[in-house]
């Protein structure tokens, strides 16, 4: 695990901060390893959420301030559909 050529996968909470978690580490730890989302299991997430009639509102006070790092790693096809990096 610490060899510096590993890549280290992500995979947490699909809101604004899970997503802010993800960009924190990929920061702190950039000059070590190079950290992706796991983009399998969020698309995978993606594709159970399509089968929910209503998912349930981001909860209130989260840190809206993310950046695009974590959009980056998806296709342009999925973000479209399944929301803006803006935030």
């Amino acid at each position: 695990m610490k060899h510096p050529k590993n890549t280290i996968y992500y995979f947490g909470d699909l809101d604004y901060e899970g997503i802010g978690i993800y960009e924190n580490l990929a920061e702190k730890f950039r000059s070590r390893w190079k950290i992706l989302p796991f983009v399998p299991a969020y698309q995978a997430m993606l594709g159970k959420a399509e089968q929910i009639i209503e998912l349930p509102e981001t909860k209130e006070h989260q840190n809206r301030n993310i950046s695009t790092q974590f959009f980056s790693c998806f296709d342009e096809i999925m973000v479209k559909k399944n929301g803006s990096c803006s935030g």
